[in-house]
């Protein structure tokens, strides 16, 4: 499975939107059921995207207008996968995400199931994978901010600290949600009617038990304290599928734990925080 090394965070998502976009929402009041093909799969469908990226913690990952290339890899009905840079690193976060797994369009709804890793500097505290079986990325006929779909779990794992065995809890609870219906928004120029905006959030809870008195009595630190480490805003197109993605990946590591690193010498190459924003915007589309 392609490494998901997302790098992703929490700032600024609405500076890109007025930048690089414009829209009209829709309160979509009207009682009737929505239906549309909000993701076609026919087998020669074409998406070119325009990436950016931009990290306030560290430059070294900025980089503009790098392009990923998606397309419909295999379909069977109204499931399908996608393959992005044929096969390669995708630089969109979203598209990596899609890439990943497998998607089941409904007459209103899109859903996704596969394994993902947790983001890149997560990895150090462990390679445990979060399983998704029939998550929805979006449904028309939900409410306005309203929950699709939530996965919770807790993950045990022993963090080595230079020979130091440290027990580590990894709560983590990953959601989607309805934004808003919106009745038409512009990327790079071009004009698209009837979108449907919505969000997934990945939040994070992590703790380490550390007894530093060797007493049988060990003390919890915060290592990352209820943050929202990535959040994810899709806009999808009837008729042309995701059209705009806005990926915020970050983090701050406690000062507790921080000052706990300094204690106990250690090889854990973890940066003290995070802050990247990475926007994919569709630049050309062959739909069939």
């Amino acid at each position: 499975m392609k490494n998901l090394h997302i790098l992703f965070l929490t700032f600024a998502m609405s500076l890109f939107m007025s930048s690089c976009s414009t829209s009209d929402d829709d309160d979509n009041n009207n009682n009737e059921p929505l239906a549309g093909n909000y993701f076609p799969s026919a087998n020669t469908n074409i998406w070119t995207y325009d990436v950016d990226n931009t990290s306030t913690t560290n430059p070294d990952l900025n980089f503009t207008d790098a392009p990923d290339f998606v397309i419909i890899e295999t379909s069977s009905g109204n499931t399908f996968t996608i393959e992005v840079n044929n096969g390669g690193i995708s630089n969109g976060i979203m598209n990596e995400f899609l890439g990943n797994g497998t998607l089941t369009r409904g007459d209103s709804n899109l859903s996704y199931s596969g394994n993902i890793e947790l983001p890149g500097e997560f990895q150090n505290f462990t390679g445990e994978t979060i399983m998704l079986q029939n998550f929805e990325l979006y449904n028309l006929n939900a409410s306005n901010n309203g929950v699709l779909d939530e996965v919770t779990d807790i993950i045990m794992e022993d963090l080595d600290l230079n020979g130091t065995i440290v027990p580590l809890t990894i709560e983590y609870m990953l959601t989607s949600q309805k934004i808003s219906q919106m009745n038409s928004m512009s990327v790079n120029g071009q004009s698209y009617s009837n979108i449907t905006r919505s969000r997934i959030t990945l939040n994070m809870n992590i703790f380490a038990s550390i007894d530093l008195l060797g007493g049988n009595n060990p003390t919890d630190y915060s290592i990352i304290n209820d943050q929202n480490v990535l959040v994810i805003d899709n806009y999808f197109a009837e008729n042309f599928g995701l059209i705009k993605s806005e990926a915020v990946y970050s983090y701050e590591l406690e000062q507790q734990f921080i000052d706990l690193l300094e204690l106990i010498p250690n090889n854990i190459d973890v940066p003290e925080s995070m802050n990247v924003v990475n926007v994919q915007d569709l630049d050309d589309a062959q739909i069939n």
